[in-house]
């Protein structure tokens, strides 16, 4: 496999802008799940700490909300996903 082994195969779901119900949630906050109403919710303002990500290596590590960048997918309303931002990581 010729990938780069830094690449994001998968991770915990973080998401804001939810329309169906409307709202947003997050993992791993300071009781475990966060989920709440407001559709503007970032994971740093509900307290949320980060996310399991895993690796084309196979790896799985948790990432800090620091390293988390937000990603609009607007279908029907305004969804956005956190993740780490696959063309920065680990690139110097």
């Amino acid at each position: 496999i010729d990938d780069d082994p830094d690449l994001i195969t998968a991770s915990d779901v973080l998401e804001s802008g939810t329309f169906t119900p409307s709202g947003s949630s997050f993992s791993h906050g300071p009781s475990g799940l966060i989920t709440t109403t407001d559709t503007n919710a970032t994971p740093q303002s509900v307290g949320a700490s980060g996310s399991n990500v895993a690796r084309m290596d196979g790896s799985v590590a948790f990432e800090s909300t620091d390293v988390l960048v937000r990603f609009s997918a607007p279908v029907g309303g305004h969804v956005s996903g956190y993740w780490p931002d696959v063309d920065a990581y680990m690139n110097p």
